[in-house]
């Protein structure tokens, strides 16, 4: 039968925020936590980190909170450093050329 998962004690109102946002995947949790062999290994395997969960947030968003965090992991800043390199950049669209009448 199915049992309702409990967080461990020592879990932390982010990682309980982070666990009960629907959609977060590794990556946005291990960013969160400073965990830069997780993200690095993660990022190696294929992880996207431009993949957003249900509030709308990149692991990147959830990096760069972890880091604005008087408590903050040491590694936050370097892991959001290695999210920007991983992202995919965006497409820039030419500007179209103006029509003469």
């Amino acid at each position: 039968g199915g049992g309702e998962y409990r967080l461990p004690c020592t879990a932390t109102p982010e990682l309980s925020r982070l666990l009960a946002t629907p959609q977060n995947s590794l990556l946005h949790i291990a960013a969160c936590r400073g965990l830069v062999a997780t993200v690095s290994t993660l990022l190696s395997k294929g992880a996207a980190p431009d993949s957003r969960n249900a509030a709308g947030e990149t692991p990147r968003d959830v990096a760069h909170a972890a880091a604005a965090k008087r408590t903050a992991s040491s590694n936050a800043l370097s892991i959001v450093e290695k999210l920007m390199k991983a992202a995919t950049p965006k497409k820039v669209e030419g500007r179209a050329r103006p029509t003469w009448t």
